[in-house]
């Protein structure tokens, strides 16, 4: 075997020529601390390794690692590539492991898609952009809270229940509007325009007809205004514009029924509008009598007074006529 080996001082260097090579068999022992391997791989630059103690580090700074071809790559300020050749979406990337609990096991994985599942199946990323979270428990409790420092400290700001229920601290908005609620607790819904109305800014549907759509408490905990399914309104207004009631609500003839053509976005599985289709709807429009509350109050007013200046003028005829007599 043509070779040289050189050792000297705290160094030693093993050199290799013509067909030679190194089999698995043999093995290069340096002590802890000094000592460097050097390989080459013919022709190129040796690539050159040190122990610092527990450390181990290129001897050029600035060096990264390429490994598996091009498939991992570490770069000397920290960050990590890693590629796998692949066309399956669920397919591992990389798999962060612990033996929290006794055993070990994969606690975060990343896949293809570029998606990633985190506490077994209980929370995942998909690549879509989708997200699942899950929590074994049988109590109202947060499967999912938001936080934020928006007032100088660390509060919570949204919580999303097990029940479904979802907690909001301040106001939510529904909608697009240039018209802002300084209310910063308040509901803000706004409707798209829609001159005939068939948007409804707030829907609420109640299976019972005995059952409350809507209802309002005061500070003392008492039930000052109730709207039912059935459309029975309980409550004490004290300021109302006006009320127009319709007189032959339940009379087919009173309603003016037409088709109105509407457009409607066809979304795909991944969230994105594939195409746009006009579709069509009825609308119904009340056309029979009616009756305007503050007109015919104000009449009423009108015809009042004037009786009562009528009666107060007879009155004051039969006085006159009992003094003559």
């Amino acid at each position: 075997m043509a070779g040289e080996v050189r050792i000297g001082g705290s160094t030693a260097s093993v050199n290799l020529q013509g067909n030679d090579a190194i089999t698995e068999d043999q093995t290069f022992t340096f002590p802890n601390t000094g000592g460097e391997l050097a390989i080459n791989t013919g022709g190129g630059d040796a690539g050159v390794w040190e122990r610092d103690g527990t450390t181990l580090k290129p001897a050029n700074s600035g060096d990264g690692i390429t490994a598996a071809g091009d498939s991992f790559k570490l770069y000397p300020n920290g960050s990590l590539d890693f590629y796998r050749e692949t066309t399956t979406a669920t397919n591992t990337l990389l798999t962060l492991h612990s033996d929290r609990g006794g055993t070990r096991e994969p606690k975060v994985t990343f896949t293809a898609d570029g998606g990633f599942s985190a506490g077994g199946d209980q929370f995942e990323f998909y690549g879509n952009g989708s997200i699942d979270q899950y929590r074994a428990t049988s109590d109202d409790i947060g499967l999912y809270t938001m936080f934020s420092d928006v007032g100088g400290t660390r509060e919570q700001k949204i919580i999303f229940k097990a029940s479904g229920s979802a907690k909001y601290m301040g106001k939510i908005d529904i909608g697009d509007s240039s018209d802002p609620i300084t209310d910063p607790n308040a509901l803000a819904a706004q409707s798209s325009n829609d001159s005939l109305g068939n948007n409804a800014t707030i829907y609420a549907r109640q299976w019972s007809n005995a059952g409350r759509n809507y209802i309002g408490i005061s500070k003392a905990g008492v039930a000052t205004f109730e709207v039912f399914g059935n459309g029975d309104i309980e409550g004490n207004i004290t300021r109302l514009a006006n009320v127009e009631l319709k007189l032959d609500f339940e009379n087919p003839d009173s309603w003016k029924v037409t088709q109105e053509e509407y457009q409607e976005d066809v979304t795909g599985p991944l969230g994105k509008v594939e195409k746009t289709v006009t579709k069509t709807r009825e609308v119904r429009e009340y056309i029979g009598k009616t009756l305007d509350v503050r007109e015919t109050l104000q009449s009423l007013l009108t015809r009042a007074e004037a009786q009562d200046a009528v009666i107060a003028d007879l009155t004051r005829q039969i006085t006159e006529l009992k003094g003559a007599n």
